[in-house]
């Protein structure tokens, strides 16, 4: 590629040192830094949607919750066969995040633990830590749900559902509260 010819890349970030428009590599540098931090590059990103409201990190995990907003499918539509009540709002808390642990497994929920975060007492599945920091962004916040309302399920995580209602509202569900419609 000739000095004055554009690359095709769609990355807005064309001052950054990796851009194909700033050395004569094609996409190699970019791929490169991104596999070796562990994130997708922009160009993936920017294929399913140019708004990237709400994102803050650009692991692969990332990549897969905003295609699933974005453009993805759910997994599943289910309705509510049991009332469930939440245990309040909590905060959405960062990767890198801090647990502590306060207590032995769950003995009704395998593979979930009662912890403090950041001052709250809650629950976090073992998937989410290492070395005692989140893995994730995670928000515990369960949906209040009755009898008869009607979900879309995002992810499966331990037999608890991060669900969608019809209102918009996102939160965990037990999944014994609810039924394939």
């Amino acid at each position: 590629m000739s000095q004055n010819e554009k690359h095709f890349c769609t990355c807005p970030a064309e001052t950054c040192p990796h851009h194909p428009n700033c050395h004569q590599m094609g996409c190699d540098p970019c791929i490169k830094k991104n596999l070796t931090e562990g994130e997708i590059p922009a160009c993936f990103w920017m294929h399913i949607s140019d708004n990237f409201d709400g994102v803050t990190e650009y692991t692969t995990e990332s990549f897969v919750r905003f295609f699933i907003k974005r453009r993805g499918n759910p997994i599943a539509t289910v309705k509510v066969v049991k009332d469930h009540h939440g245990e309040g709002q909590f905060p959405i808390f960062i990767k890198g995040t801090p647990v502590e642990i306060t207590g032995d497994e769950c003995v009704k929920f395998a593979h979930w633990f009662p912890c403090e975060i950041e001052g709250h007492q809650t629950y976090v599945p073992e998937s989410f830590l290492v070395d005692g920091l989140l893995t994730r962004d995670y928000n515990p916040t369960e949906l209040v749900q009755k009898t008869g309302d009607i979900l879309t399920i995002n992810e499966v995580i331990n037999a608890w559902l991060i669900a969608t209602n019809e209102s918009g509202q996102t939160g965990w569900i037990p999944a014994e509260t609810v039924v394939s419609c």
